[in-house]
């Protein structure tokens, strides 16, 4: 299944690019047009323009028009190329090679079909997420209740502290963008994305009780990949195959999210009586697995 899904995402994303080479190299050397010439008409008689030179200066007055003092330079240097250095642009221009190189090598050639999942494939490299792990956190070993509550303080007055309260969701800002070219509303995402990375940088500050290791891993690794959807949703316009490979983890991202709160509030649970109702930790409560599935 993952497999289709890369397939499906390659011809969406390239499927312009794809369509466009095709139809160039089907065409290519093809005359452009067909003229007949059975039926010409007789050219119309051709009338002498008078030749003027109203100030006299040996130059007639149509070849005037033309003439400058400024000098003529023949022979600068020509514009150089400059490769583009988006993946969409970079990708784009590989594809396009690709399919030349397998035309060109016919049979021994790949097909069309693995030149789009080798691009795919490249794409998701591009986009790779490295993962945060147990060399990145301070763990403490035999950690007491003071160290529980403070811990779970911290994490939860992260959240708060990072809400989104009176923003609109990522997905209708990246629609309005898209749609109509709200560029001014990049910014949103930006405020957006920068919730997550202070999340994840003041998960991976914490000290962590030990038995908490794998729950806070995995929030700081969805805190991460959220911020990297939604950083990429800032390249719609100028780098969209980005956008659309993120767009598609975000979803799973947005369960692994809420997942991952649900552990956390599973592994404080046992814990509750160290926390009044005034300690940042109780957000957590929000997130009971219990009361999101009913």
């Amino acid at each position: 299944m993952r497999g289709m899904n890369q397939r499906i995402l390659g011809a969406f994303v390239i499927g312009f690019s794809l369509v466009a080479g095709a139809y160039t190299w089907v065409n290519f050397g093809e005359p452009r047009s067909s003229y007949s010439l059975s039926s010409q008409e007789a050219a119309p008689i051709r009338t002498a323009i008078a030749v003027t030179d109203n100030d006299n200066n040996g130059i007639e007055d149509w070849r005037d028009v033309f003439t400058t003092t400024e000098p003529v330079i023949i022979g600068g240097p020509a514009a150089s190329y400059t490769p583009p250095t988006t993946v969409t642009g970079r990708l784009g221009i590989g594809l396009f090679e690709d399919f030349v190189r397998a035309k060109n090598y016919g049979p021994f050639g790949r097909s069309q079909e693995q030149v789009v999942t080798d691009t795919v494939n490249e794409l998701a490299r591009e986009t790779e997420q490295v993962l945060y792990g147990l060399s990145d956190v301070s763990i403490l070993d035999n950690a007491n209740d003071t160290d529980i509550k403070n811990y779970a303080n911290i994490m939860g007055g992260s959240i708060i502290q990072n809400s989104q309260t009176g923003l609109a969701s990522e997905l209708e800002i990246l629609s309005d963008i898209i749609a109509n070219q709200k560029t001014e509303r990049l910014p949103e995402l930006a405020l957006i994305a920068g919730f997550y990375k202070s999340m994840r940088d003041e998960a991976l500050a914490a000290p962590v009780p030990s038995q908490f290791t794998k729950e806070h891993l995995d929030l700081i690794n969805v805190y991460e990949a959220l911020y990297q959807d939604v950083t990429a949703m800032g390249y719609s316009l100028e780098d969209p195959a980005v956008t659309l490979l993120r767009i598609r983890r975000y979803q799973d991202d947005v369960l692994g999210l809420q997942l991952a709160l649900g552990n956390m509030y599973s592994t404080l649970e046992p814990h509750s009586a160290l926390f009044t109702a005034n300690d940042p930790a109780t957000i957590f409560s929000t997130f009971n697995p219990n009361n999101l599935t009913q």
